[in-house]
């Protein structure tokens, strides 16, 4: 990440889980990640805005930080290239 780049907060698109998602993906350029936009706005129970980049997906603790991610919500999730 270049020092120009800034990196949008972890949004939560479900309870149990964080999306991380660069804040600039779409204005920089990055290609529209249709695997992370259809997961996200099935968890969310809504279409969303479009996701731009790479994402990283991590289960969420009670107290707000990352945790590993539960195995069941893992299985919606696995790596797309």
């Amino acid at each position: 990440m270049t020092s120009s780049a800034r990196r949008e907060p972890s949004t939560v698109h479900h309870q149990r889980a964080v999306l991380h998602i660069h804040g600039e993906g779409r204005v920089i350029g990055l290609e529209e990640n249709l695997a992370a936009w259809a997961l996200a706005s099935v968890w969310r129970g809504i279409a969303l805005y479009p996701l731009h980049g790479p994402i990283v997906i991590t289960g969420r603790a009670r107290g707000g930080g990352e945790v590993t991610l539960d195995d069941d919500l893992a299985q919606h999730a696995h790596t797309v290239e």
